[in-house]
């Protein structure tokens, strides 16, 4: 036969219990709000904050590697003080 008695412990704390739902980001909340109801909640505002931030990240490597250079002059190859200021 199993005895059912309960054991208590002396001074015996309450564990903080935490809740696990938190409020979302304001971003997140900002995006859910102003889309037009094309975002329904909080994770897919969570892939389209992603996706634009890849997307500005993918421009500015872009930007700083794949820009145009300063062009040299073809006169400039020649006569190196071509482009430069007239000395008096």
């Amino acid at each position: 036969m199993i005895n059912n008695t309960s054991v208590e412990f002396e001074g015996e704390r309450q564990a903080n219990v935490q809740n696990y739902y938190s409020e979302p980001p304001k971003t997140i909340q900002w995006i859910v709000k102003h889309s037009g109801g094309l975002i329904k909640n909080e994770k897919s505002a969570s892939y389209v904050l992603l996706g634009v931030s890849v997307l500005m990240i993918v421009i500015s490597l872009f930007l700083f590697f794949g820009g145009t250079g300063a062009e040299v002059p073809t006169g400039a190859l020649k006569n190196p003080t071509y482009g430069l200021p007239i000395k008096d």
